[in-house]
């Protein structure tokens, strides 16, 4: 065989392999121990946020080790056990014992997801998950500039938060350029100090009058996190390591699945799962599905258009009426943002890339608020 025709064929077979990677997800994608922060909203006064342990065996089964904060309490415990299945393009569903779903997406690198609750009015969430590492975390994990979004509720009362958070490696935490908004108003220049504590798993703690708990993802460059310490406090966070530069818009280019939690006018909650499809120019559109607290609530689709501007350190602006704000992860694959300019509207999202095909566009029945 001649040497040219056995290049062809070696260049052909790693052709076939990139083209396959994007859709080679299948149930042993999830396999192994997940840390998971949720934050929900249910029966219309009843807020929730949890960390649960999550045991995937990777043939479609999962058990969970849950601990949550509700006004009814804080760190109640409990374990439940589920099916899920996982699509070829890393979108997934679980599937609960009493009939209900929740779908959602996997990270390109299998270590991360984003999940959403749509099929229910009387219940809207969100969760985000981390595969837990095995060892060598320290203190120093946590060294430099991160960005952190936020969502939560003080004694009932929703709000959303971005902020920075700069670590010295050693103990020490700064929050500093805080913007927060509530159905009170809107907040800005909030500061805070606390320290943080890392196991050798990646587990840790933020002490800033309570306990924050949480997960870093292996790469050390973000984090999730949540409180369950107390019953009147029920939030989740999102971090991003902030790096020096080279951003631009069109770092956002092709489609992402993000999912969202929002309330509404202090009165509706929100959650959702969409495609965000980002032309590299400034121009985003949006399809997907939610679930509100109103009567009609569950299943709705929605489409909407809006445009982004990125700054050189990663840092961006979407705008869809009202504005969200985040961070992009170094490697463009995943985002965090929230809306804080607006005391009607508190909002969170989080988005992963997807490298296959955009899935099928939901029928057209309301915009996105």
């Amino acid at each position: 065989m001649k040497p040219r025709f056995i290049l062809s064929i070696v260049i052909l077979m790693a052709m076939t392999f990139v083209g396959n990677a994007a859709d080679s997800f299948t149930n042993a994608s999830f396999n192994g121990v997940y840390k998971r922060v949720l934050i929900a909203y249910q029966n219309g006064d009843m807020p929730v946020s949890s960390m649960g342990t999550l045991t995937f065996n990777g043939e479609g089964n999962v058990s969970i080790f849950n601990t949550y904060s509700t006004p009814d309490g804080a760190n109640q415990t409990g374990t439940n056990s589920w099916n899920y299945s996982v699509a070829p393009d890393g979108s997934f569903t679980f599937h609960f014992e009493d009939g209900g779903e929740a779908v959602g997406q996997l990270h390109n690198d299998g270590k991360s997801f984003i999940l959403a609750k749509i099929d229910n009015n009387n219940r809207q969430m969100i969760a985000v998950g981390v595969k837990v590492g095995t060892s060598g975390y320290t203190n120093a994990s946590f060294d430099g500039v991160y960005k952190k979004v936020l969502f939560g509720f003080g004694n009932g009362t929703p709000k959303s938060a971005i902020s920075g958070m700069i670590f010295n490696g050693e103990g020490n935490v700064s929050v500093v350029d805080g913007f927060v908004s509530t159905p009170d108003g809107i907040y800005q220049n909030v500061t805070n100090q606390g320290t943080y504590s890392v196991d050798s798993n990646g587990s840790f703690t933020f002490s800033f009058g309570g306990g924050v708990i949480g997960q870093l993802h292996e790469d050390g460059k973000s984090y999730i996190t949540t409180r369950t310490d107390n019953n009147n406090s029920q939030s989740i966070a999102l971090g991003v390591k902030v790096e020096s530069g080279g951003y631009s818009d069109a770092s956002f280019n092709g489609v992402y699945r993000r999912v969202m939690f929002a309330f509404h006018g202090n009165a509706i909650s929100r959650s959702s799962i969409a495609y965000m499809t980002f032309d590299g120019n400034g121009n985003i559109s949006v399809d997907g599905v939610d679930s509100t607290s109103t009567p009609d609530g569950a299943n709705q689709s929605v489409t909407n258009t809006g445009t982004y501007s990125v700054e050189s350190d990663g840092s961006f602006t979407f705008t869809f009426g009202t504005s969200v704000l985040g961070q992009l992860h170094e490697n463009g694959n995943s985002f965090i943002g929230a809306t804080v300019d607006n005391n009607n509207t508190q909002r969170i999202v989080i988005g992963v890339k997807i490298d296959g095909k955009k899935q099928k566009k939901e029928k057209k029945q309301k915009k996105e608020k």
